[in-house]
């Protein structure tokens, strides 16, 4: 009987191992990367409110509060808040001067549009959007003022909120066009 032929290193069965070890490892990392990823991504990116939505066309005198309701918080909120750390108007076209600020509406029936009324008669509290906790039916509220006669265009708003893990920036709401005149 002849002597078997030696193997070589490269086909040993302790080289192979550690080849797929290797191999399985890399795997295993990527696979937990492209994880983490995904659970970041989900984090930061909540859906909470639907996108922008209809125009809103309000007429109104000058040296007057035009009020524009630009969301509702959505019933599958239910039993969770919604923390509201900013929420930036997109102010498209307004002269100098003029005024535009967000406002939070609380267990009122705003909802969205309106025209030039009060909040009183709407909302039962409402204040400062700015670390505002919404429940379901709560609103956010663009206020508009102009001393001058012009037309103010809102393209709804940039709100960063959380809600229960989720904490992010979503642009929402719906156009508000307001014609002050004189």
């Amino acid at each position: 009987m002849s002597p078997a032929a030696p193997e070589s290193p490269a086909t040993s069965p302790p080289a192979a191992t550690a080849v797929r070890r290797s191999l399985w490892f890399r795997v295993v990392v990527v696979l937990v990367v492209l994880v983490l990823g995904v659970l970041t991504w989900w984090w930061r990116s909540p859906e909470l409110f639907g996108g922008q939505g209809s125009t809103l066309t309000i007429r109104d005198e000058t040296g007057t509060v035009a009020l524009a309701g630009v969301l509702v918080v959505p019933q599958q909120v239910g039993d969770g808040t919604v923390t509201v750390h900013s929420a930036q108007p997109r102010i498209v076209k307004a002269a100098d001067g003029t005024e535009v600020d967000v406002l939070a509406c609380h267990d009122g029936s705003f909802g969205t549009a309106r025209g030039r009324d009060s909040l009183d008669e709407y909302c039962m509290s409402h204040g400062e959007v700015a670390g505002a906790r919404l429940d379901e039916g709560d609103s956010l509220v663009v206020a508009v003022r102009s001393d001058e006669p012009q037309r103010v265009v809102v393209d709804g708003v940039d709100v960063t909120y959380s809600y229960g893990w989720q904490r992010g920036t979503q642009t929402t709401g719906l156009t508000a066009v307001v014609t002050f005149a004189g």
